[in-house]
């Protein structure tokens, strides 16, 4: 009997302190702070790091670029393309191939705990959820929509193509697996082009073998009518693609990529967030990120960034944020910009 007493209590008292260190570190360092902590602590980790140095720099010293295409010539509805994206394309016996792949690209040895100021920590790979990745693509078009009547009477219609089809990019995509999941729901005749952006050679090459796969079953097609033929005109092209490019973010950019995109979703949850937007209440991505998708993107361009705003002096306004699922982090917040103003 009063062994059990000295235990709850002792209990208690730990529980106590654990609460009051969350809280202390919570207010002292900010949100950013306490997760690079957390990050920290010798437990058994899903997450894969990258170099921060390698974000914004070319990603090789002759600025490797690569890029993969196809064509997606029928859509499917969001359950169809669930079990295609995760028993077919990605199945979980899989899983350990891609994070080795992106372990193997980062040097990243096995068992290795990383220090909160290791720049490899910056970025982390993780499989975001695909219900939550498509609750707020769905969110961002219908903002989209909403703003782009009040974009063509302030500036008149534009005629790009890619606003007849849509364009979503995602940054940082890893082995592919949410542009897949996309050009399966947004794709077919008058579908969107899904363009997916990776810095890593080797999470990249995964990328491109399941994307061959997935041509092979017929899921997706090497040539714009379906058939390998070759004489498809791009310019006549009038079905949604998917495309894989290997590259920085700025790489990528100077590419033309993002110029004309609609949609980009940034799972940016580990990015360095050096400051707190106290109005919006959430910490604030290192300006890099803010500037080079404000001078990139065209006005209009919604990004969708995850736990991290946008800076809002490059021209960028939140139009909205949704808690979404994400067990890796017991849920994650995506947060809608859009950009207002180009700078000057």
């Amino acid at each position: 009997m009063l062994f059990g007493y000295i235990f709850k209590s002792t209990l208690l008292v730990v529980s106590y302190f654990v609460i009051l260190f969350v809280v202390v570190l919570t207010l002292t360092s900010g949100l950013n702070g306490f997760s690079s902590s957390f990050l920290s602590l010798p437990v058994r980790r899903k997450y894969i790091a990258t170099k921060d140095t390698t974000l914004f720099a070319d990603f090789s010293a002759d600025g490797q670029y690569q890029n993969l295409k196809a064509y997606t010539l029928s859509s499917f509805n969001s359950e169809q393309a669930k079990l295609l994206t995760n028993t077919l394309l990605y199945p979980p016996s899989e899983r350990q191939t891609r994070y080795s792949a992106g372990a193997k690209g980062q040097n990243l040895q096995r068992g290795e705990i990383l220090s909160p100021s290791d720049p490899r920590l910056s970025l982390a790979y993780e499989e975001f959820p695909l219900h939550s990745f498509e609750t707020l693509i769905q969110r961002a078009n219908e903002l989209r929509e909403e703003h782009s009547s009040q974009i063509a009477a302030d500036e008149g219609p534009v005629t790009r193509e890619a606003t007849r089809r849509g364009k979503l990019v995602d940054l940082g995509s890893g082995a592919g697996r949410l542009v897949v999941y996309g050009a399966l729901v947004n794709g077919g005749l008058s579908g969107w082009d899904v363009h997916g952006i990776e810095i890593l050679a080797e999470l990249h090459n995964v990328a491109q073998e399941i994307l061959k796969r997935a041509v092979s079953q017929q899921i997706f097609s090497s040539s714009a009518s379906g058939r390998d033929d070759g004489n498809c005109s791009e310019e006549n092209n009038a079905v949604g693609s998917i495309q894989l490019h290997l590259g920085s973010a700025k790489t990528c950019a100077s590419k033309g990529i993002l110029k004309d995109a609609d949609i980009i979703f940034c799972y940016s949850t580990v990015l360095p967030a050096p400051d707190f937007n106290v109005e919006w209440g959430a910490p604030m991505l290192s300006l890099e990120w803010s500037e080079l998708l404000s001078t990139s993107c065209p006005k209009g361009c919604l990004v969708i960034t995850t736990d991290r705003v946008l800076n809002p002096i490059h021209g960028w306004i939140l139009l909205d944020k949704m808690e979404v699922d994400n067990p890796a982090l017991f849920g994650s917040t995506g947060y809608i910009h859009l950009l207002n103003q180009k700078p000057c």
